[in-house]
């Protein structure tokens, strides 16, 4: 996988995000593929491993206002799910530091959104409750392993 790499700052990335081609770390940009409060997840390569990675980068602007608390939250959110192997919990690669935010390369699984998945065709109550009874087993590994 080929393709130009592009030093970038975090400055902007809050407003536009990280350009395709930026590298953070030895990871190089893809594209963004999700955001939230907290930051945004890019799909990225990692030319080490020669594969395709979730990138999970803090807001500066969260790091910033909370600097300590988003990189704890963050670096223990990757620590409790590094050591928990569970089809419902993304496996976790690597962790690092971006110009001062935490990052998290994680394990890339192509899909869309649970807010996308429930809006893109009307679901019978079953199917909707597999999916959350499924993520909160997921989350309620994370939370409360001692692994």
């Amino acid at each position: 996988m080929s393709a130009t790499t592009t030093d970038v700052s975090l400055q902007d990335a809050p407003r536009t995000g990280l350009p395709g081609g930026a590298k953070v770390g030895r990871y190089q940009v893809l594209e963004l593929v999700g955001e939230g409060g907290m930051g945004a997840v890019y799909a990225a390569y990692d030319p080490e491993l020669d594969r395709r990675v979730a990138l999970k980068l803090l807001h500066k602007t969260f790091d910033e206002d909370g600097a300590s608390r988003g990189r704890a939250r963050l670096l223990r959110e990757a620590q409790a799910m590094a050591r928990l192997t569970h089809p419902n919990v993304i496996t976790v690669h690597d962790v690092g530091t971006f110009e001062g935010s935490v990052f998290v390369a994680m394990e890339f699984v192509a899909g869309q959104t649970l807010r996308g998945w429930m809006s893109e065709t009307s679901r019978k109550l079953e199917p909707i409750v597999d999916v959350f009874v499924r993520a909160g087993n997921g989350l309620c590994l994370l939370y409360t392993s001692d692994a």
